[in-house]
């Protein structure tokens, strides 16, 4: 199937941007609108037993900025169950809150966690204050936080709203409610939707939304309180308003006020059928219902046709609209989202993916890690020496200036079939810079197309150049790729990678850098650093004490022998490795028979830490002959986050018992 020329340029888009960070449940819970517009969600991503922190940024157009991460995303370790009750806001400068509800020796404490932006830091209690639970325990929790570098951190139970605020270092605000507390009576039959949506106004007011039931089932609900903790019976009536938004079910979860005064709802409505979709609403300063904004006052917001649930909304600048959350897709997984509104309710079309149905990725002319969604990706490295992958779906791929890679990490990432093609298409590969990494696909060379071989052919005009595989998998897909031109005499193995690039270093002390494609750094013996790059690399030091550092990528640090990272009764010749990364980076320590974590005897590893927090050590207790035994350094405090799986171990050997063999006769010990 040939292709058609590039379309033309695209310049409305959808308003919408949908963000998967890692196939799991993806859902952001909280927002900072940086100084130079960027726009820094903050959330969790679960596999559905565990939970951690995840953090997107997007520019203020609303697509990945890949100047924040190399790859515009990071996680960090949380150690949380989905089901408990946490909280999170963003800080603009990088930090992580969250709030959490503590039950201990008979008391509940609402706490503030504090979350650096190092990956291997632990988080730590910042603040934390006694609530008190009479009537009810708390169930629900929030933190915010304000404008002026302050907390705002609230708990609450059925009945009672606990409200609390701390300056930025963690100190309670004496000065604020009742020694730092200040308490509401909640109005009977509100209730919240997994946190407490709520603001203060600048009149010292606080709005606070939720939900409510009827006999119609359950509708927006929005209560405002004076500053001395009273029902404001100037707003709606006595104080709490309910409105329905869509034909099911809505649940509000959060609520803004503009500068004229006006308030914004946003939360999650259902359409109809269980189709839960983004919604949001606009009241007048007094709860009425304000009829210029959407549809009479409300607007409802769907992203890919299946369940969508707000959980912020803010008021940018320049009066537009920003609401985040969560969108699910067809297969029941949910991804960050992001929507931005005009102020009259409708999309702002100057906003997120472009409006052709294609997934776009930019980059900018940092080094980037561009890694497409399971669609069709249109993805422009344009400036830096960029890695590409689109995945799954039809790619269209652009390395843009300099030396780029272009990775493929599974055949069925680009194939046909005998009836149609889902090729992707490289628009640009230069072979006199750019590479083709196929490392991670099996195939042995260029060739034939058989037999591991990938064939080079050229269609009758000259104008694309096809790498393909004539065998067939079980689902009858070949391998197959596009590259626009005639490139076939210049295609070899310095363009496609077939494996590792290698780099050795000698008996000294050497420096190792990885390209972006996926390279095998050996150190060989001396004190080596080793330095790896965005692709999926494999880094050995060899013997001497060597310094390891990844980037991007899902990394290998491989030890072969007892003396590449070991120490003795008096000194230690440890490796050190500087940022790994327990979401995708491994320990290869297979080659000397480890076959787990556990106290450091009988072929398992022990995991302590520094007294500072600063280095993680992975120890054996049983030494060689030598009286060497294993041991290896990691920057951080992971002493929480490893586990397992984690580690490339040695099998353990399985015990046999001994058959008797009936009428078999055994051979005399005398």
């Amino acid at each position: 199937m040939p292709f058609s020329s590039a379309p033309a340029a695209i310049t409305a888009r959808t308003g919408k941007t949908v963000i998967d960070i890692s196939t799991l449940n993806d859902s952001s819970h909280s927002v900072a609108v940086l100084a130079a517009g960027s726009i820094r969600m903050v959330g969790l991503t679960s596999d559905g037993d565990s939970a951690d922190y995840a953090t997107v940024q997007l520019t203020a157009t609303g697509q990945l900025d890949f100047n924040y991460s190399q790859d515009g995303i990071s996680r960090l370790p949380a150690g949380i169950a989905p089901g408990e009750s946490n909280d999170l806001t963003a800080q603009a400068y990088g930090n992580i809150l969250a709030s959490r509800i503590v039950y201990d020796s008979g008391s509940y404490n609402l706490s503030i966690l504090s979350v650096s932006g190092n990956p291997n830091g632990r988080p730590y209690e910042l603040a934390a204050v006694a609530i008190d639970a009479e009537d009810s325990p708390p169930s629900h929790t929030s933190v915010q936080a304000l404008v002026n570098g302050t907390l705002l951190a609230s708990a609450s139970s059925d009945t009672t709203l606990s409200l609390v605020h701390f300056f930025g270092n963690g100190v309670l605000d004496h000065t604020f409610g009742d020694n730092g507390i200040a308490t509401f009576a909640l109005p009977p039959g509100v209730r919240f939707d997994g946190h407490t949506p709520l603001t203060l106004q600048e009149d010292g007011k606080l709005l606070l939304a939720g939900y409510s039931y009827t006999e119609t089932g359950a509708d927006f609900s929005v209560t405002r309180y004076n500053a001395d903790g009273t029902l404001d019976s100037t707003f709606a009536h006595n104080g709490t308003a309910a409105f329905d938004v869509a034909t099911g079910d809505d649940f509000a979860r959060a609520v803004a006020v503009q500068a004229d005064g006006k308030l914004l709802i946003a939360g999650t409505s259902d359409s109809g059928g269980g189709n839960y979709d983004f919604s949001v609403i606009r009241l007048n300063a007094d709860g009425s219902l304000d009829s210029t904004f959407g549809n009479n006052g409300r607007a409802t917001f769907d992203f890919e046709g299946a369940r969508d649930a707000a959980q912020t909304i803010t008021v940018l600048e320049n009066g537009k609209i920003l609401l985040t959350g969560a969108a699910f897709n067809s297969a029941d997984n949910a991804a960050f989202a992001a929507l931005q509104l005009n102020a009259d309710g409708t999309l702002d079309t100057a906003f997120g993916d472009l409006a052709d149905g294609s997934h776009h990725l930019d980059g900018r002319n940092s080094d980037n890690l561009m890694v497409g969604a399971a669609a069709n990706d249109i993805i422009s490295g344009l400036g830096g020496k960029d890695l590409l992958d689109g995945g799954a779906g039809r790619d269209q791929l652009s390395g843009g200036v300099h030396a780029d890679v272009f990775r493929f990490s599974d055949r069925d990432d680009s194939y046909r079939t005998n009836t149609d093609s889902f090729s992707d298409r490289i628009l640009d590969f230069d072979p006199n810079q750019d590479r083709l990494d196929l490392s991670a696909l099996g195939f042995s060379g260029l060739g034939n197309g058989y037999g591991g071989t990938l064939a080079v052919q050229v269609d009758a005009r000259h104008t694309h150049t096809y790498l393909k595989s004539f065998e067939a998998d079980a689902n009858g897909h070949r391998f197959e790729l596009v590259l626009d031109g005639n490139l076939a005499s210049q295609l070899n193995a310095s363009a496609v990678l077939f494996g590792p690039e290698r780099q050795a270093g000698s008996s000294e002390t050497d420096r190792l850098y990885a390209s972006n494609a996926t390279s095998e750094l050996l150190g060989d013996g001396g004190d080596d650093r080793l330095y790896g790059g965005l692709g999926n690399d494999i880094l050995d030091g060899g013997t001497g004490r060597d310094i390891l550092t990844s980037s991007a990528g899902a990394d290998t640090y491989r030890f072969t022998a007892m003396q590449d990272s070991y120490r003795d009764a008096s000194h230690s010749f440890s490796d050190r490795i500087m940022d790994f990364d327990v979401f995708a980076d491994h320990i290869d320590v297979s080659a000397l028979g480890f076959t787990r974590l556990g106290d450091g005897h009988n072929g398992t590893l022990a995991v302590t830490v520094s007294t500072t927090g600063a280095s993680t050590y992975l120890k054996s207790y049983d030494a060689n002959a030598d009286g060497e035994r294993f041991q290896l350094t990691l920057a951080g405090d992971l002493s929480h986050t490893l586990t397992n799986a984690m580690f490339v171990f040695a099998q353990p050997e399985v015990a046999v018992a001994e058959v008797e063999l009936v009428g078999v006769a055994h051979e005399s010990t005398h």
